[in-house]
């Protein structure tokens, strides 16, 4: 029998040479690099996409620069900072140093007692639940400064900022989301609240619930309200949109009449996609038991056992990743990835088509854009998305949904590139010698040709800044190339 060998490049031998040769301290900086490795193999949905030649990182030429700089390290500043790096060339939002955690070794001050809301005017109960609008609210691109601009809503009183602007003989409609988050809009709370009952008013859940509807109510409003002035496109701008949560997908359906598919979500295989798992077999069967009528019980019953399935097939953690700073293998999301499948962004089902007929309790741990209802197809027309590079998460899963369904194009600059950030809560990782907290995502969404959504969403209608190019100019160039892509649109069919 013939036995291989395998022999590891110059530079990993040289790198393991210099551990070998490192101070004390040095090897205990090494050592917290090799925890953080071990967490990133355990935990860290991304990595094999990183790994990848698709990722655009060399990760093992990364992994030996590390270890090179920690081993040769001549501070522990020099050593953070070599992690630090690291964690930036991977470029992903959700895997990031957190801050130091507080160094006062006093004993925490004791919690306030709660504060009653009881009989409290809207705003001031909905300031004292932590509603603020803490995003931009202008446009990324400053169409309101260009001829032709009407301004329709302002977006300070009211959720969304709203314009039309003639330019070239198009008429273009305009509308901002400034995050997907509910807490970021004072405006829907205010309205939830002045409709709540005492005992919704009493729990904060139940506000953040019926908040999220009005601010769904309030967005097909304002589609509505452009649509009167007949515009001949849409453009919805995400533009240095932070994220926020689940409505990024639900919100996609009101921009569009034709039936979108949610996308594929992972998971890290193993503790922790089976802790996601439990959480929505856990929710499904608490809807159920309120549930008397039988159909909705037994679309409850099918999509308990899909989620059981899927957790059986989760609990299995999966090959070891330590490959991945030895080679790069091309993606594949269900190989040796440490992937699990968990369903959709939409929930159990990816589709409406494929949504039981069953009760609202029910239908909304199935298939959770069904909160949509009859919101849904506000706009029917061309749409265009606005991204830039500060468009993340959330405003990246709401701009994937329509941009992987052919239901618009996008235009502007390529996203941050943040994708799935976190469908339960894991702690950081302390790596004890170097005092520096991670966090790192544990969940993927896919997109339409396969490729991780962390890698960003590149525009159709590329708009680039150009040297001594005005944001004015930019932004009028941008509603040129969209007035030139709707020339070229194929006629609508007649009927």
């Amino acid at each position: 029998m013939v036995q291989v060998r395998h022999f590891l490049p110059l530079a990993a031998l040289a790198c393991l040479a210099a551990a070998a040769g490192a101070q004390p301290a040095n090897r205990a900086w090494l050592d917290d690099y090799r925890l953080l490795k071990a967490r990133l193999e355990s935990d860290y949905a991304n990595l094999a996409w990183y790994a990848s030649p698709a990722g655009g990182v060399d990760l093992p030429r990364l992994d030996q620069r590390t270890t090179a700089a920690i081993a040769h390290a001549g501070s522990v500043e020099e050593a953070r900072g070599a992690v630090r790096a690291f964690v930036e060339a991977l470029d992903d939002g959700h895997f990031s140093i957190l801050p130091p955690p507080p160094t006062d070794a006093g004993p925490a001050a004791p919690e306030p007692a709660a504060r009653s809301l009881e009989g409290e005017p809207a705003e001031q109960a909905c300031a004292a639940l932590g509603y603020a609008n803490r995003s931009p609210v202008a446009f990324s691109l400053p169409f309101e400064s260009l001829p032709g601009f009407t301004l329709v809503a302002a977006g300070e009183s009211d959720s969304f900022r709203l314009g039309t602007l003639r330019q070239g003989g198009v008429t273009f409609g305009i509308l901002r989301i400034r995050n997907f988050s509910p807490s970021q809009y004072p405006a829907a709370c205010v309205a939830a609240w002045n409709g709540a009952t005492p005992a919704e008013r009493a729990d904060a859940d139940d506000i953040s619930d019926l908040a999220q509807a009005q601010w769904l109510a309030s967005l097909a409003a304002a589609i509505g309200r452009l649509a009167e002035s007949r515009p001949d496109a849409l453009i919805v701008d995400v533009g240095n949109n932070s994220g926020g949560n689940d409505s990024g997908d639900w919100a996609a359906r009101l921009f569009t009449r034709q039936p979108l598919s949610s996308a594929r979500l992972l998971m890290t295989s193993g503790t922790l996609a089976t802790r996601y798992l439990d959480q929505e077999v856990r929710g499904l069967e608490h809807a159920r038991s309120r549930t008397a009528d039988p159909a909705s019980q037994r679309a409850a019953d099918a999509a308990l056992a899909t989620l059981r399935a899927r957790r059986a097939a989760a609990a299995a953690p999966g090959c070891s990743m330590s490959w991945v700073w030895a080679e790069r293998r091309p993606w594949a999301p269900f190989g040796c990835a440490r992937l699990a499948d968990v369903g959709f962004a939409s929930g159990v089902v990816a589709s409406a088509a494929e949504a039981p007929s069953a009760a609202p309790r029910i239908l909304r741990h199935v298939y959770w854009p069904s909160r949509v209802g009859g919101l849904a197809g506000a706009w029917g027309g061309p749409l265009y998305i606005l991204t830039n590079d500060a468009t993340y998460s959330a405003a990246e899963l709401f701009t994937a949904a329509l941009r992987n369904n052919r239901a618009a194009k996008t235009v502007g600059v390529a996203t941050g590139g943040d994708g799935c950030g976190f469908m339960i809560d894991s702690p950081p990782l302390t790596l004890p010698h170097l005092r520096l907290r991670l966090r790192m995502s544990n969940c993927v969404r896919l997109r339409a040709d396969g490729s991780d959504e962390v890698a960003g969403i590149a525009p159709d209608l590329p708009i680039l800044p150009r040297d001594g190019e005005s944001a004015r100019a930019r932004a009028a160039r941008l509603l040129a190339a969209v007035a030139g892509d709707l020339a070229h649109r194929p006629a609508p069919p007649s009927h």
